[in-house]
């Protein structure tokens, strides 16, 4: 029960993401996530559920949370990197996203793509953590 309210508000912060301040969302998740394992990785959960099947115009903002959380520098930043990189429970990792969307949907695995060079650019530990 209390995994489901979980993600129900996660999912609610995440929705209100594209009519509010995205930052002041940002922070809320970020705040959330902070050595919270659980919240952490249902947020990045919902998030690559919603990286898989939104809109095209709709994966900016995903993205810009999804790259404020894997900044987070605490004792589960590993985790939370591996869990966007590969699947989990059956959830799409962003590999799978770009597999599955490569002949279907060729702009979202670009999207894909690009916000992998740019979590790489931008985040030591992934880039350690991939090579």
């Amino acid at each position: 029960k209390q995994w489901y309210q979980r993600r129900v508000r996660v999912a609610h912060l995440i929705l209100v993401c594209h009519s509010v301040s995205q930052l002041s969302v940002a922070n809320t998740l970020y705040l959330l996530s902070w050595r919270n394992k659980d919240t952490s990785l249902s947020i990045i959960s919902y998030l690559m559920t919603s990286i898989s099947s939104v809109q095209g115009h709709e994966l900016k903002p995903l993205f810009s949370l999804l790259l404020s959380l894997l900044q987070l520098e605490d004792t589960h930043q590993i985790a939370r990197l591996e869990r966007v990189m590969c699947v989990c429970g059956g959830e799409p990792g962003l590999f799978g996203i770009v597999k599955t969307s490569s002949e279907t949907d060729p702009k979202r695995a670009y999207q894909c793509v690009k916000f992998f060079t740019q979590l790489l650019r931008t985040n030591p530990s992934a880039k350690d953590h991939i090579t």
